[in-house]
């Protein structure tokens, strides 16, 4: 992401005072499973009417967040800015919340959904290497993303891509108080972090899914980073494997100059650099890559590097170990 800044972590946004109408809800669910059926034979005159309806239903998502309570003081708690990155080594993860499972209405239609997604991946054929075999674990990894209030936000425009609207799979979408719209790819390649934050039930498995149908490999954040700098990060090394092989462009930099490595280094995976070595080494060569050591309130950048920098982090942890 950007130079020396936070991780863009964000809080469920607060109850709204008005309860959502039932019946506007399922007219609203019902009217994006619709559409999403109709896209293909009626391109242009149902344009408009997937996105509207899917706005609407993640908008009562967001309106119905902050049932529990525990769920705002445990997203709360997740602190923003940077933090000490040598001690990441030595502090157990936290404990990655509990989605919020589907009911009524909503979960009725939504199950529908999945129903026709897994119909139209099974026509394109099943994605290899993120265990799915046939339609009855493919059922089980779309259900157990699906099956979630929390990230209808992130997961509605997915299902509807899954089903064969390539303009859903690639749109952006926002997540409750965070100030950018990102493309869905993205947000599910950075699934270890949903994970902490909103219960994200996705793994490789949806990357694979969102490549198989056609999702845009080239499409890029407003810091000029593309899915692979989140990958690096928050994914595994099968995510970043599958992004690679899928074309995905290794070599980019983003708004301050840094390419990947920064990413890829700032919560190190050791299976993801052995990785990347492995994979982008002769694009962006390790041994001449350099990091700014500034932090964001400084007006002088100090450039070390990568190798020289990650030395001097995680010396105690060498020490240590």
């Amino acid at each position: 992401e950007g130079q020396k800044s936070g991780d863009g972590r964000f809080r469920m946004g607060k109850k709204s005072k008005k309860s959502t109408k039932k019946k506007s809800g399922k007219i609203a669910i019902a009217a994006a499973s619709s559409g999403a059926r109709q896209q293909a034979s009626r391109p242009a005159e149902n344009e408009g009417n997937v996105q509207t309806s899917i706005q609407n239903v993640v908008q009562m998502a967001i309106d119905n967040q902050g049932e529990q309570p525990n769920t705002r003081r445990r997203l709360s708690s997740i602190k923003r800015g940077e933090t000490a990155l040598a001690r990441q080594l030595f502090e157990s993860p936290p404990r990655p919340l509990a989605p919020a499972l589907l009911t009524g209405e909503t979960r009725t239609q939504i199950m529908k959904m999945a129903h026709a997604a897994v119909d139209s991946v099974a026509r394109r054929g099943f994605p290899t290497n993120v265990g799915i075999n046939d339609k009855k674990t493919l059922k089980k990894s779309i259900w157990r993303v699906m099956d979630n209030e929390y990230t209808l936000w992130l997961t509605i425009p997915l299902l509807v891509g899954l089903m064969g609207d390539a303009r859903q799979l690639n749109s952006r979408v926002k997540a409750p108080s965070f100030p950018e719209a990102l493309p869905v790819l993205h947000w599910i390649c950075q699934y270890r972090l949903l994970e902490t934050q909103l219960g994200y039930q996705g793994k490789d498995d949806m990357i694979a899914l969102a490549i198989e149908a056609g999702v845009d490999l080239r499409s890029k954040g407003s810091n000029g980073t593309n899915a692979l700098f989140f990958a690096t990060k928050y994914a595994s090394p099968v995510g970043v494997s599958l992004l690679i092989e899928a074309g995905i462009q290794m070599d980019i930099r983003d708004c301050f100059g840094q390419t990947l490595w920064k990413n890829a280094t700032e919560y190190p995976n050791p299976d993801i650099v052995e990785e990347l070595i492995r994979r982008c080494d002769t694009k962006i060569p390790i041994i001449d890559e350099k990091i700014c050591t500034s932090s964001m309130d400084t007006c002088s950048q100090n450039w070390s590097t990568l190798i020289d920098h990650m030395i001097s982090v995680y010396s105690g942890f060498y020490t240590t170990t």
